[in-house]
């Protein structure tokens, strides 16, 4: 069953855009920047050729008026649920072989992620999303065991990457919650602030999912050790080095913008 039909987004019934055609001028006049838009109709196909900013700016109002401590509307919400819908199916096409019920899964976090979106907050609202989705969706399965059981804390000798994200940026969310959880928020933290792109996110996400499958000594805990590595290279087709190079970039712009930040 897909996505569309677990959210009730089926041609039976009305689609969110039909809706929203009744709402729109409410919509407007609650928030002017929906005004660059010709109509809800118009509203995917204007996104694709929108700049990020104003683009993330439409979302933002629809996350208001869809949201349960906004305006509440379900119509909004389910505007913004369809527009995510592409994003949604990514995340259930690379994690189906967990779940036999992934699409209902999945559908049913990218409704609550929608309904409780953090959008007084400025968020960056795609990639935020979706991001909690898969989040939310691997703990639902049991798969947030935190690496600070595994790794005392992520002692700085042994695994400096995954050490500086903890300990350096997040110690206290470390001691409270475990290191993998310290990693999410900054990730989160990085997506808002434009300090990576979302496909080196999403690299670290994957190196994140690989090294917590794979329990092994403590010295192979962190996001570049070898099992880890070895998984995503495999499943991105590509190499080991490849992978191993980008993650160490990505964890070096991670931690010269945010202990600079600290400092």
């Amino acid at each position: 069953m897909s996505l569309r039909t677990q959210l009730g987004l089926t041609d039976g019934s009305p689609s969110p855009v039909q809706r929203a055609v009744q709402a729109w001028p409410v919509w407007m006049a609650r928030h002017s920047v929906l005004a660059r838009v010709d109509g809800p109709e118009q509203l995917a196909q204007w996104l694709r050729g929108a700049a990020p900013v104003e683009a993330n700016e439409v979302l933002l109002a629809l996350g208001e008026l869809g949201a349960v401590d906004g305006a509440d509307d379900t119509a909004a919400a389910s505007v913004l649920a369809e527009l995510l819908v592409p994003g949604a199916t990514v995340i259930a096409r690379d994690l189906y072989t967990m779940c036999p019920r992934m699409d209902e899964l999945v559908a049913g976090q990218l409704w609550i992620s929608v309904r409780t979106l953090s959008w007084a907050n400025r968020i960056q609202v795609a990639s935020t999303v979706l991001m909690n989705v898969r989040r939310d969706v691997l703990r639902h399965l049991g798969w947030a065991t935190p690496w600070a059981d595994r790794v005392s804390l992520l002692d700085p000798t042994q695994d400096q990457d995954a050490s500086w994200l903890a300990i350096e940026c997040h110690r206290s969310q470390v001691e409270q919650r475990g290191a993998q959880e310290a990693l999410y928020d900054l990730l989160e933290e990085a997506v808002e602030d434009q300090v990576l792109p979302s496909r080196e996110v999403g690299l670290l996400l994957g190196l994140a999912e690989a090294s917590d499958a794979a329990v092994t000594r403590r010295a192979n805990a962190g996001l570049t050790s070898k099992p880890a590595v070895r998984a995503v290279a495999a499943d991105q087709h590509t190499s080991s080095a490849s992978v191993e190079r980008r993650a160490r970039r990505a964890l070096a712009q991670l931690r010269g913008t945010y202990v600079r930040r600290s400092a």
